[in-house]
């Protein structure tokens, strides 16, 4: 294989331990409740990584001992949104999803989906106002106040990897995977391109990259920078569910619908 996995710092947790962090719940047999959108694409392919243009994507963020990585999954996708729209880079509050998103269960887990529905109905908090920590806590964001408008919208990418690529045209992209396994519990460094990663999705992160040269995917997931490749993964790409089913339950939010 083209990755490698080692010590590090969830080699000694037992898998119940480990597993709580692997927040993302599925659709089910409730069905996602945002519109799909298929993004047109901007150009013909080539490499796409976001963190070559300068405020669209964050540093590397910990959501520490919670089951939280879809609201982390939800801010690094509306904060590359809301920079391609006002211009500014700002870090938004997990927190106000984690407490305040009703749809969801905080730390027990949740869905970008369900933040993206939240913000579209009070605007989101920057971090600095709404400091994040990881547990669950009463709502405070009627006491802070929203920082910005409401989300006018957000969509659902269909599955397949061209649709994903397309949307990543557009900015980055809150995405699902499967993350129980070795492969990516235990990835140090290199690119994932293992069946056995599973497509079973568990974890959300963000995917903020593409090379072609050699087709993977850049993802950035909320474990810190002692994970992966200084919080960073790659991740090959390939037809269907995709390694690590990435291709399977993905979304974007907007602040302008002009895709």
């Amino acid at each position: 294989h083209s990755f490698t996995i080692g010590i590090n710092q969830f080699a000694d947790w037992t898998d119940e331990e480990y597993e709580r962090l692997l927040g993302l719940r599925s659709f089910g047999l409730t069905g996602s409740q945002l519109p799909v959108k298929q993004f047109e694409p901007l150009s013909n392919g080539g490499n796409i990584d976001w963190r070559e243009h300068e405020g669209y994507v964050t540093p590397v963020k910990n959501q520490g001992p919670c089951g939280s990585c879809w609201t982390f999954s939800a801010t690094g996708a509306l904060e590359g949104a809301y920079f391609k729209q006002f211009g500014k880079q700002k870090v938004f509050s997990e927190k106000q999803a984690v407490d305040c998103d009703y749809l969801s269960h905080g730390c027990n887990g949740g869905l970008q989906e369900n933040a993206f529905m939240h913000w579209m109905k009070f605007g989101a908090i920057f971090e600095e106002n709404y400091t994040y920590s990881p547990k669950d806590g009463r709502c405070k964001e009627g006491n802070i106040g929203a920082d910005t408008p409401v989300l006018p919208m957000a969509f659902r990418v269909d599955v397949g990897d061209q649709l994903l690529r397309d949307a990543l045209d557009h900015g980055p992209v809150a995405i699902s995977v499967q993350a129980r396994g070795d492969p990516f519990r235990k990835y140090t460094g290199g690119i994932i391109d293992t069946e056995d990663c599973g497509n079973d999705i568990d974890h959300a992160i963000l995917l903020v990259g593409y090379d072609e040269v050699n087709d993977f995917w850049t993802v950035k997931n909320s474990w810190g920078e002692t994970w992966g490749e200084k919080g960073y993964a790659r991740i090959k790409r390939s037809k269907g569910k995709g390694i690590c089913g990435i291709n399977q339950q993905n979304s974007m939010p907007v602040f302008k619908d002009d895709y």
